[in-house]
């Protein structure tokens, strides 16, 4: 309450300040804007620490250590924290504010307003099983080089003390789960015990903690391991119920498009960005039949070229991915690609490629993402100023 009121008084002098300006409009501007810009700082800084997890992934250190438990509490708490700072947000002058900072207003509040429906509409908590999984966040914390080793061990400590309360909740909060994210789910968390594995072990053993605090963490490790393993049972144990009723994946055209305006915050609606799609789909089948027929004779030297352009198209394709590697050697053929397309940008001077960062990494689709991308690049976090970049893939 103390700290809700001492926020509520900050803002309060700000708007008074705003008010007393508004006779000179280029002060009030400038005046808004800083206002604006001390909201933003301490509005992030809450943001990552309400939503801990999510800050790993951008690199915002501050609040590795703490695992959120998702519970019911937690649940409205993110909601009236979503509903206090849009009301704070809603008390600057928006019409004051630089362009750029009406975008970062704009950004802000469809942030927040999309928190609350994805928590009291949508309701993923409830049905979707994949969201509930810690690898994610213990693999970031282990393996990043944002701090020495022994830090990142004590960080991974505290992160995991809560793992089996927040096992329990999430096993609790699913009232009629999909039967597709629940499989994914009970893949992707055995896919993540492998995170504390042999290489955590090593790590452990190699690094400088005391007897105690390797006690601690090895104490704390087997709690999540015990907690994954149990949520893993849990779902399995649904999935094997012949009177479980399972919940449709397919959310209907009103949740998506309200799903859709939030992700994409766009003023284009879901139907527009279908027309625009189709229509680009035939261009693109055109220049790819024009491209097909240049190199028809390469392929085909001896046969007609049917009539039917989509044929055309595949049937030079056909031919193209017979020179592409196969499964076996795939994983070697994209680390060397990597490689000399690095080479290629350089010579080339394509742009100022950073040549002193760490250097890309090419590795297999870790087990507990696997299941919904065949591909992904990660970058350097917003916060973090060295990490690795990892080009992933399944197997």
């Amino acid at each position: 309450m103390k700290k809700t009121l001492a926020k509520l008084l900050v803002f309060l002098t700000i708007t008074l300040v705003i008010v007393s300006c508004k006779s000179d409009k280029k002060e009030t501007n400038s005046n808004t804007d800083a206002d604006f810009a001390s909201f933003e700082t301490k509005f992030l800084d809450a943001y990552w620490k309400q939503y801990p997890s999510l800050s790993i992934i951008q690199g915002y250190g501050k609040y590795y250590d703490k695992l959120v438990v998702p519970n019911a509490e937690t649940f409205e708490n993110n909601i009236s924290f979503s509903k206090k700072w849009l009301s704070d947000l809603d008390a600057l002058e928006y019409d004051q504010l630089s362009d750029n900072n009406k975008i970062s207003s704009n950004i802000i509040k469809n942030q927040l307003e999309s928190d609350i429906w994805y928590t009291s509409v949508f309701k993923q908590q409830e049905w979707d099983a994949s969201i509930y999984n810690i690898s994610g966040s213990c693999d970031y914390i282990i393996n990043q080089p944002y701090a020495p080793l022994d830090d990142r061990l004590k960080i991974l400590t505290k992160f995991l003390e809560n793992s089996d309360a927040y096992y329990k909740a999430a096993l609790e909060n699913l009232k009629e789960p999909t039967k597709e994210h629940l499989e994914m789910a009970i893949n992707q968390n055995k896919g993540g015990l492998g995170i504390f594995g042999k290489s955590l072990t090593d790590s452990i053993s190699a690094s400088h903690l005391s007897s105690a605090e390797k006690e601690a963490l090895q104490k704390n490790i087997a709690k999540a391991v015990t907690a994954m393993n149990g949520y893993v049972s849990g779902l399995q144990k649904i999935e094997s119920d012949k009177n479980q009723k399972f919940k449709d994946y397919r959310i209907g055209k009103k949740l998506f498009s309200e799903k859709f305006k939030y992700d994409i915050a766009a003023d284009f609606t879901a139907e527009q960005i279908y027309e625009k799609a189709v229509a680009d789909k035939k261009m693109w089948h055109k220049k790819m039949y024009a491209t097909a027929g240049k190199v028809w004779k390469k392929y085909y030297p001896t046969q007609a070229q049917p009539k039917d352009s989509l044929e055309v198209i595949r049937m030079v394709l056909s031919k193209m991915q017979l020179n592409h590697p196969t499964p076996a050697n795939f994983y070697g053929t994209l680390k060397e690609q990597v490689t000399e397309l690095k080479k290629f940008i350089i010579q080339k001077d394509l742009f100022d490629f950073d040549t002193t960062s760490t250097p890309i990494k090419v590795r297999y689709m870790p087990e507990y993402a696997r299941g919904f991308a065949m591909a992904s690049a990660e970058f350097i976090p917003p916060y973090q100023k060295r990490e690795q970049r990892i080009t992933t893939l399944t197997t």
